[in-house]
């Protein structure tokens, strides 16, 4: 068997930059699939070393057997866009098995593109405009070069002729793929990029399917025209507060790196409420997203509709969904947005239903940013006391709580004397201490260790905010509960979509509704607690919160 053919007089059997003899024929040939193996295999290195990593890719057998079954009129103006369709494919296995790694769920192509300026803006703000600027020229130099590195070794590939042995190459590769999985596991081979594909294109055609059920379940609020007379009574005269800590899931609480952290820090909290004589419940709520898109959360929550994608989120913020935020406003309360991590112009905000809203250019911060996050909690709770909780009328109130989000560093420390905040310039002494960002994501032990001590920082200001704000002169009724887990380096690969929940309130009877759904006395949520849905608790106060407090309503 001849792998290259021999040049005929009068004929050109190859491409005018390849030659057998001199370009060293078989190394050059295994030089160009090795180049494939690695392109396919090293994505794999995300999940951690190890040599089954590099078993064979299928689908490099595949390209190879492809273009020595291919006549070179055919094959040659193929290069190109084959060469395209190879690198998206390598790029498409790449980012999916980043996010499983980092964010612990598959890519998807469908709505994960309306995250690009998210993750640019986060770039932007934890590596700052020079050093961003410098990484997204390299990324687009690597992207280039890969590129043309597909095309070279396709070029290289071309002249390889040995159509009978190619076929039955494909052959064995089909057999190969029909074995039995756990037969197919055990051999030297692989096909992840397949897998991946495969799956791509699985959860592309989910979202098109899920669509129309989510638009009818739009159209089918039984709100949509008004709330029971009744509803939200029991709360006519109570400030209520809604309040998401940041990537504070399920593993902050549990997973023995931050259980004895975090644990210590819910006492604070505990010690702090028994000061004011303020009780608590705690348990869990099931989030529909996992390791970032907080939006998702806020929307489930205020609407009571699972929003788990963008599809879902823009059809909802298109729509006229009542929603918790509008429900308090029709009962006489403000409903006040705060959201310190907002730093543009957000429309989407409108449909959520709030009266006012208060962003970061709203909110007098006069302090150094701490890399992405725009000032520290303590300053957002500050500002908040400040503006909303003495203002006459009862309010409704949702906060996000975005110290704890990534990259976790710096941490500032709570400040005991609050009166001192003012315009939050005492916090810029400590916004350029501790590890840069790209020095600390290099090793993922610290960067777990600084996770912790965020999620410690947030617990400890909302308890030090307890201690030195008179909240409890009025009723009040808060709800502390993270928006999702924590990204898959910190919360590890298996971890679920469950977050934290703690109520907290002056007045027994507006725990209830809490207690009868399971929910345990104090700051730490045990293990069996019932598991909420985000997406109960709209209707949860509609129903539960009605007239006297007469009945009790499970959530559905």
């Amino acid at each position: 068997m001849k792998l290259f053919k021999k040049a005929t007089p009068g004929k050109e059997t190859a491409p005018a930059s390849f030659d057998a003899k001199r370009d060293g024929g078989l190394l050059a040939f295994l030089l160009a699939a090795c180049f494939f193996w690695l392109l396919f295999s090293l994505p794999g290195l995300l999940h951690g070393w190890s040599w089954w990593t590099f078993r064979l890719p299928l689908e490099v057998v595949v390209i190879v057997a492809a273009f020595a079954i291919l006549p070179r009129s055919a094959s040659r103006p193929l290069r190109w866009p084959l060469a395209l369709l190879i690198f998206s494919a390598a790029l498409i296995l790449f980012l999916d098995q980043a996010l499983r790694v980092y964010f612990g769920r598959p890519l998807n192509l469908v709505f994960d593109i309306d995250l690009l300026l998210p993750g640019l803006e986060l770039l932007w703000g934890a590596a700052g405009p020079a050093l961003s600027a410098i990484l997204l020229l390299a990324l687009a130099a690597t992207f280039l070069i890969v590129l043309f590195a597909c095309w070279r070794a396709l070029s290289i590939l071309e002249p390889v002729r040995a159509p009978r042995t190619a076929m039955g190459v494909l052959a064995l590769v089909l057999v190969a793929a029909h074995l039995p999985g756990a037969q197919r596991h055990q051999l030297p081979i692989t096909a992840e990029l397949t897998h991946s594909l495969t799956g791509q294109i699985q959860r592309m055609a989910a979202v098109i399917r899920e669509r129309p059920q989510f638009e009818a379940a739009l159209e089918k609020d039984r709100y949509a025209d008004s709330i029971p007379e009744e509803a939200l009574g029991a709360l006519s005269d109570t400030n209520v507060m809604l309040v998401f800590v940041e990537s504070y899931g399920r593993q902050a609480v549990e997973n023995p790196n931050y259980s004895e952290t975090t644990a210590a820090a819910l006492q604070d909290l505990q010690d702090a409420t028994e000061t004011k004589d303020i009780q608590g419940r705690s348990g869990w709520a099931k989030a529909p997203t996992i390791g970032g898109q907080s939006w998702l959360s806020h929307a489930s929550f205020l609407s009571g509709l699972r929003v788990d994608n963008q599809i879902k989120y823009q059809l909802l913020s298109e729509s006229e969904r009542r929603t918790l935020a509008r429900a308090f406003s029709d009962r006489g309360h403000e409903s006040v947005l705060v959201m310190p991590a907002i730093t543009r112009a957000w429309p989407e905000a409108d449909f959520m239903g709030f009266d006012r809203h208060i962003f970061a250019r709203d909110m007098g911060y006069a302090g150094k940013p701490y890399n992405w996050v725009t000032m520290p909690d303590q300053y957002t709770l500050s500002h908040f006391d400040r503006t909303v909780r003495k203002s006459e009328k009862p309010f409704f109130a949702m906060l996000a709580l975005i110290s704890s989000h990534a990259p976790w560093t710096p941490v500032a420390p709570v400040l005991d004397d609050w009166t001192s905040i003012g315009d939050g310039s005492i916090f810029s002494q400590w916004a350029d201490q501790g590890e840069s960002p790209a020095s600390l994501w290099q090793d993922p032990v610290r960067v777990r260790e600084h996770y912790g001590w965020s999620i410690d920082y947030v617990l400890r200001t909302l308890a030090s905010y307890i201690r030195n704000v008179p909240i409890e002169e009025e009723p009040f009724l808060m709800v502390v509960l993270g928006d999702h887990e924590a990204g898959a380096i910190a919360s590890g690969s298996d971890a679920a979509s469950e977050v934290p929940v703690h109520i907290l309130s002056n007045r027994q009877e507006l725990l209830a509704p809490f207690d009868q759904l399971g929910f345990t006395p104090g700051m730490q949520p045990k293990e069996s607690t019932a598991i909420l849905q985000m997406h109960d608790f709209r209707d949860l106060f509609i129903e539960n919160y009605q007239g006297e407090m007469t009945q009790t309503v499970s959530a559905k």
